[in-house]
């Protein structure tokens, strides 16, 4: 008889068919992983083309993981949350890693690739390869724009196709609809990382906000950085700071590099992503 019943209530769970509901960290990046303002600017005049300098771009990546990432602009504790989640989705216990930031991965010169470049760093950085399952960005989301500036971050997005995403931002039809449910229902189990977490749409899952962190280091570091780069300095040197005509952009960052460490200094040693940390293990272990 225990048995009939057993086999009984195996029947129905398969005719209920109840999803498996995924488990994911979804992350945020300037002013939560890091502080990437002047990191992008390298990345951006290293892809101009107006100029007879030519960069390697994984020259320039490996530079910026050995003198910025260590010393300032990637917050504290980013290895130890990314070593935390890496074990995680080896142990079974988290199905997914995404990025999701408000950056356009589009230039201005309408080359792309700029979102994609800082993964491959914060990767490399954390020891993690292709430990991102999911990277969302300005540019493969339609959203709408927040009073900041930043966009909507809608947590539907995160198990929605290029495709599907695009439905969700039109009008109202029967499929927005069932688009809709399942992702009021999917999204039980994922949480975000975000230092604006009122921009975030969190359906059924959880927003956790941090503090902006600012911090990026040093003029000294940028030098190293710089110099250790092939062609870099004289590209930079190259072209002229947009905000200051009579420098260089290279004497520009040099100079903002120092302003800014003068100013955010006392974020040297922020530690919210202890507190990240802490919620991620008591959530999926």
């Amino acid at each position: 008889k225990i048995q009939k019943q057993k086999i009984q209530k195996q029947k129905m769970t398969k005719s209920i068919n109840i999803p498996t509901l995924p488990k994911i960290v979804v992350l945020d990046n300037d002013e939560c992983l890091g502080q990437f303002g002047l990191f992008s600017c390298l990345y951006v005049y290293s892809r101009m083309t107006r100029d007879p300098y030519k960069v390697d771009l994984t020259e320039l990546k490996n530079s910026c993981v050995k003198y910025l990432f260590p010393n300032g602009i990637a917050r504290p504790y980013l290895k130890e949350l990314f070593i935390l989640l890496k074990n995680l989705k080896n142990q079974g216990k988290l199905n997914a890693i995404v990025m999701y930031t408000s950056a356009p991965n589009n230039l201005s010169d309408g080359k792309s690739g700029y979102v994609y470049f800082l993964k491959d760093c914060i990767e490399l950085y954390c020891n993690c390869p292709h430990i991102y399952d999911k990277v969302l960005h300005r540019n493969n989301v339609v959203a709408k724009i927040s009073k900041c500036g930043a966009t909507i971050k809608d947590l539907g997005n995160v198990l929605l196709t290029n495709q599907q995403r695009k439905v969700l931002a039109e009008k109202d039809t029967i499929y927005k609809r069932k688009l809709n449910h399942k992702v009021n229902t999917m999204t039980h189990n994922i949480i975000m990382v975000d230092d604006k977490p009122k921009n975030i749409r969190v359906r059924s899952g959880r927003a956790i906000g941090i503090y902006p962190y600012e911090y990026e280091g040093n003029s000294i570091l940028f030098k190293k950085c710089i110099n250790s780069v092939p062609n870099l300095r004289k590209k930079l040197e190259y072209y002229r700071d947009p905000e200051n005509n009579k420098l260089s952009v290279y004497q520009g960052i040099l100079r903002e590099a120092d302003v800014n460490y003068k100013k955010y200094y006392g974020q040297k040693n922020i530690n919210d992503l202890i507190k990240i940390i802490k919620i991620i293990k008591r959530k999926f272990i």
